[in-house]
């Protein structure tokens, strides 16, 4: 490997990546999970929050939002997930 690459490029990252190319004919870990966590809200419940937002309620406190979101979806989110 040229001298450039050996400072910047771990040998052991090097082989990690042509062993999964060698295995999977690609570079990418098909069965890596994505990092960080699972999503809280659906995409139909964030649209729920956006309409209770737009309409009418737009001076309620979080904790009635929260309230008015668990009697529409029936899930219970804390007020910091908002």
């Amino acid at each position: 490997m040229a001298r450039a690459f050996s400072d910047d490029l771990n040998k052991r990252t090097v082989d990690n990546i042509l062993q999964i190319y060698v295995q999977w004919g690609t570079v990418i870990n098909l069965w890596q999970k994505p990092p960080g966590r699972h999503k809280t809200l659906t995409q139909n419940e964030m649209k729920i929050l956006r309409e209770l937002i737009t309409k009418d309620k737009v001076d309620w406190y979080l904790d009635e939002l929260v309230g008015e979101l668990e009697q529409q979806t029936g899930k219970l989110v804390s007020i910091p997930t908002l």
